[in-house]
């Protein structure tokens, strides 16, 4: 039997509890403050499959800034319920977003990956389409 496509929505309020849980099963502990403004301030979207929810994501949709005057949309967090991984939830949420956002006027999707640990995370963004970023580097420092 064929796999079911999952239907992807803008998240609601309502969906914040099963949105904890997952994002809970690959995080040290419980977000749900963070997620919480991250739904209120973002650009935040669920998957469903038989009314429910097995994955998410959020970003965000920047104006200009660092002096660049571009519409840029930041991926800030994804997660996909650990059962459905591996049967294109993650990459049906991606185009969703892409999509909502090109309509918004972005051209550009950044997202942040942590080098040292998430390998896994950098082949599902690679998977999706995505390659370092040419034109900038992010600069720290520690205080």
């Amino acid at each position: 039997m064929a796999q079911q496509k999952p239907v992807v929505r803008v998240m609601k309020p309502e969906d914040m509890p099963a949105v904890v849980e997952i994002d809970s099963m690959a995080q040290e502990s419980p977000r749900f403050e963070y997620l919480q403004t991250k739904l209120v301030t973002g650009i935040s979207m669920v998957a469903e499959m038989d009314t429910r929810i097995v994955g998410f994501v959020m970003g965000a949709m920047n104006r200009g800034e660092y002096g660049i005057p571009e519409k840029i949309a930041t991926i800030d967090t994804v997660g996909v319920h650990p059962e459905f991984q591996q049967a294109g939830v993650g990459r049906v949420l991606i185009e969703e977003f892409v999509n909502h956002t090109r309509k918004a006027g972005a051209r550009r999707i950044r997202t942040l990956v942590d080098w040292s640990r998430q390998w896994d995370v950098m082949g599902y963004f690679r998977s999706s389409g995505f390659t370092p970023a040419g034109s900038s580097i992010v600069l720290e420092r520690m205080i």
